[in-house]
C-alpha cells in the first residue's frame, strides 16, 4: 500500500499540536535528570554564640548572623543556629545595633553534621586588636616550645611556629572581662 505525502500530512497535521504538548509535558516532568550527585556541597548546621567584646554578654537587641545565604537571629543568650549551610561557605557576618559588623572567614567541616563555631565577639570600636604570645610545655622540668599548635581567640585562629610563637590579628577591640583564652 502506498501513501502520498499529502495523505501523511493530513493525518499528522491535526495531531501535531497535541503531540508537541505531550512531548513538552513529558520533558518538563522528567527534567534534566534530577539533582543527584555532581557538584553540590554537603549541607551542615552551623551554630555558635555572638557576644559583646566589651562585656561578654549577648547583644540586645539580638544580632543577625549570615553565612552562605542562610541567616538567623540570635536568642537571648546570643546563641544562633544556621540550618542547611553549604559546607564550602566561608564568609560569616554578624551585625547588631550599636556594634560594628563582624565579617570573618570560617572553615566548615563537611564531615560534621553540626559545626560549632564557639563564641564570636562583636565590638563597638573595631576589629584591629592584635594578640601575640608563646605556647610552651614542660618536659623533664624544662620549658619546651610547642610548634604547630592552633591558638584560637574570638574565632580567629593561628598556628604557632617552631618556637611556639603566634600572632593573631583582626581581633575585636575591648575583648576581655572573663573570656577564656
Amino acid at each position: 500500500m502506498q501513501f502520498d505525502i499529502t495523505e501523511r500530512a493530513r493525518f499528522w497535521m491535526p495531531r501535531a499540536p497535541s503531540l508537541l504538548l505531550l512531548a513538552g509535558l513529558a520533558f518538563a516532568l522528567t527534567g534534566c535528570g534530577g539533582g543527584g550527585g555532581g557538584g553540590g556541597a554537603t549541607r551542615v548546621i552551623v551554630a555558635g554564640h555572638i557576644l559583646r567584646a566589651e562585656n561578654n554578654v549577648a547583644p540586645n537587641p539580638a544580632a543577625t548572623v549570615s553565612l552562605g545565604g542562610v541567616s538567623a537571629v540570635t536568642d537571648a543568650n546570643g546563641a544562633f543556629s544556621l540550618p542547611s549551610v553549604a559546607s564550602d561557605a566561608t564568609t560569616l557576618t554578624a551585625a547588631a545595633t550599636g556594634a560594628q559588623t563582624l565579617t570573618t572567614t570560617v572553615a566548615l567541616d563537611s564531615a560534621k553534621p553540626t559545626n560549632d563555631l564557639g563564641n564570636l565577639f562583636l565590638s563597638d570600636t573595631g576589629y584591629n586588636a592584635i594578640a601575640t604570645g608563646r605556647i610552651v610545655t614542660t618536659v623533664n622540668s624544662q620549658s619546651q616550645p610547642v610548634g604547630a599548635a592552633t591558638v584560637t581567640i574570638a574565632g580567629v585562629s593561628a598556628k604557632t611556629d617552631t618556637s611556639g610563637k603566634f600572632t593573631l590579628s583582626g581581633l575585636p577591640v575591648g575583648l576581655g572581662g572573663g573570656t577564656d583564652v
